[in-house]
């Protein structure tokens, strides 16, 4: 990510982080405009990332009932990585470690070593354990003392660490993770989508931006199809051709 960001400003295109959208101009089913900051910045189209039920608010705030309706049926689940710092030099050798039994309150875990050694000293580790949860669940806004609790036993039971390993931990948390495929979510899925579709200078993409439960690569494959759209000057029948491959990716 830090290689493409490299990339992207040398290609003369600004960044601009920790900020969020407010409002975004629409003319005769073209974007026009956003609004961020108390700053107004007029633009020739936009490739969006954004989950589709905050997205249609900013510029849509009285969509159409049936529109209104989907947005609020489309549900995620949320995620939790507690990052744990280990007095050991490894823990295991394998990069993903996936825990299905209800005896585990995690459902995965990671060592950062087994991507890079390069991403801790050499005699601690980091083990990262992701634990799922509505965002509703108490233990989503719980402290990040509670959910080291909440973890612990799980993570003994593994047998990889003991309290007494652990020198420290943090968490990272995020609302929008999982999309939930739930009965019936496709009719309000394509609700949401062909209300899209009608703004011609609009694409959304990524496993928020389309309600798509996929990988990183296949977000890298889905801008990259995105960036061809634009250069190409394709119309948006070709878009939705296209997009149609989004749907058939294979998960490993």
């Amino acid at each position: 990510a830090d290689n493409m960001a490299k990339e992207f400003t040398n290609l003369g295109g600004s960044i601009i982080l920790s900020t969020s959208l407010k409002k975004i101009g629409l003319t005769n089913s073209k974007v026009t405009s956003i609004e961020y900051e108390n700053k107004c910045m007029e633009v020739e189209g936009i490739v969006s990332t954004i989950p589709l039920d905050n997205l249609i608010p900013l510029f849509s705030p009285n969509a159409p009932e049936e529109v209104a309706k989907s947005i609020s049926k489309l549900q995620y689940r949320a995620l939790i990585l507690i990052y744990l710092i280990i007095k050991k030099p490894r823990l295991f050798q394998e990069s993903f470690i996936f825990y299905p039994e209800k005896k585990f309150v995690f459902n995965r875990s990671s060592e950062q070593k087994a991507f890079s050694e390069e991403c801790v000293e050499a005699d601690i580790t980091v083990l990262c354990a992701e634990i799922s949860c509505d965002p509703t669940d108490e233990i989503f806004t719980a402290s990040d003392e509670k959910v080291f609790d909440y973890a612990l036993t799980s993570l003994e039971k593994t047998g990889f660490l003991k309290r007494e390993d652990i020198k420290g931990f943090f968490t990272k948390r995020a609302k929008k993770v999982y999309p939930v495929y739930s009965k019936g979510f496709k009719t309000h899925l394509n609700n949401l989508l062909e209300y899209l579709d009608n703004i011609d200078n609009l694409l959304t993409i990524g496993r928020q931006g389309l309600f798509n439960y996929n990988n990183i690569d296949h977000c890298i494959d889905m801008a990259l199809s995105a960036a061809r759209q634009i250069s190409e000057k394709k119309d948006k029948k070709a878009w939705l051709i296209e997009r149609q491959r989004f749907y058939k990716y294979v998960i490993i």
